[in-house]
């Protein structure tokens, strides 16, 4: 998905995602310029995880939408 030219919206929302795959979504964002609109509520993305993929988020500045659960716990 690194070099997507034409995709918007990704919904990753109750997929199991865990830290790992947080951080590798991390990776994508920092670099997609296309993507808009992210969903990635009710997954299993903890604290260790969602430092990474925060890490990412910082250096994209295409993406106008980001859902997340609101919880403590995980994102």
């Amino acid at each position: 998905m690194k070099v997507n030219t034409v995709l918007t919206t990704v919904d990753l929302s109750y997929n199991g995602l865990s830290d790992d795959g947080a951080a590798a979504l991390g990776r994508y964002v920092k670099v997609n310029q296309t993507l808009r609109h992210l969903d990635v509520t009710n997954n299993r993305i903890s604290a260790i995880g969602a430092k990474p993929f925060a890490a990412g988020l910082k250096k994209n500045e295409k993406l106008d939408t980001l859902m997340v659960t609101p919880d403590s716990h995980s994102i």
